[in-house]
């Protein structure tokens, strides 16, 4: 019996401190999105502390499937600079694990403005597990070129 894989999917994972607003921070998450999957998308949202007791929100969502996964990376793809597909190129191995999954991180305040490009301070997080490519960097490398993410 042929072993059936998970569909892909895309995990988004973002912080809203207490000096944010949590809509404005939900809203730059869904800048990043296609208007058709920001539309569909529930994120939920869970409370915590930090090293002071203030209180952090935690949102997060996963979109699965191709039928979304993928146009979200075209459109996320489409509108990220040539340097910063430049850049992921360079770094891939600092952004895949072990499994393959691919992890990147976007300037919050920036997909707030509408505007993509990756950060390390206080990002909005992406994971992104493809599981047809799980066992090779190679075949990884070519999805996402396929889908724009990497310079061809």
């Amino acid at each position: 019996m042929p072993q059936k894989t998970a569909p892909p999917s895309v995990e988004i994972s973002l912080f809203a401190y207490a000096t944010e607003d949590p809509a404005k921070v939900l809203q730059a998450a869904k800048n990043l999105l296609t208007e058709e999957i920001s539309n569909d998308l529930t994120f939920t949202r869970s409370e915590m502390r930090g090293y002071f007791g203030n209180p952090i929100t935690v949102l997060r969502s996963e979109i699965r499937g191709d039928l979304k996964v993928i146009p979200f990376l075209r459109s996320l793809s489409s509108r990220l600079g040539e340097a910063e597909k430049e850049k992921l190129l360079h770094e891939i191995d600092r952004h895949l694990d072990a499994a393959r999954n691919l992890y990147l991180r976007f300037d919050k305040q920036a997909a707030y403005l509408n505007s993509i490009k990756f950060s390390y301070a206080d990002p909005i997080r992406i994971r992104l597990k493809l599981p047809h490519t799980s066992g090779s960097r190679t075949k990884i490398l070519e999805a996402l070129r396929n889908v724009g993410l990497l310079p061809t």
